[in-house]
């Protein structure tokens, strides 16, 4: 396992979200075509709230695990606007 936030961030943009330790109910979620997590990073950063909460069955928790992988991965490109929890969260990925 790798920790996401010791890679380059054209690296971490190229991991494909499938092999991050995300919960499985966060993934299963997720627009199928948001393959990476510079994809995610991507519609996070357009749509941060409205899109993701007009998906069925993704709730504030799912959310907020969103908005924590994103926010620990590109600590200055993921948007957010002041409703989120911020925690420091280790995430790793098989790659």
């Amino acid at each position: 396992m790798k920790k996401i936030s010791d890679l380059p961030d054209e690296e971490k943009k190229s991991i494909p979200l499938r092999h991050i330790d995300l919960p499985i109910r966060v993934l299963n979620r997720i627009p199928e075509e948001v393959v990476t997590l510079g994809d995610l990073l991507d519609l996070w950063n357009k749509n941060p709230d409205t899109y993701f909460l007009k998906i069925p069955d993704l709730g504030r928790v799912s959310l907020n695990e969103i908005y924590k992988l994103l926010s620990h991965s590109f600590p200055n490109e993921c948007r957010s606007n002041g409703s989120h929890k911020s925690a420091r969260i280790l995430y790793t990925y098989n790659g």
